[in-house]
């Protein structure tokens, strides 16, 4: 069975942006629904989404982030829609 887990009052957003060969990463603390800061972004170079998945909860862990606090968005840059395709 499929669960869900619902995140009513999120300390942190991260959104991060995935290429074909890396990816950038930014943290912004959201402490309340009118204001969010930012903590700082991270940088790196690598295909394999594993290795990617790895070193954002290592960078989450150094920043003190508690993951389960923290609502992730994930966005493809770089590509083309099938649409736009020539």
């Amino acid at each position: 069975m499929k669960q869900s887990i619902v995140i009513n009052n999120p300390l942190y957003f991260l959104g991060i942006d995935i290429g074909k060969d890396a990816f950038t990463a930014s943290l912004y603390h959201t402490p309340t629904n009118t204001y969010q800061t930012f903590i700082g972004q991270m940088h790196c170079k690598t295909s394999n989404g594993l290795t990617a998945s790895r070193k954002i909860l290592k960078w989450l862990k150094q920043q003190k982030v508690d993951a389960t606090q923290t609502i992730m968005v994930l966005d493809a840059y770089g590509r083309t829609a099938p649409w736009q395709s020539v």
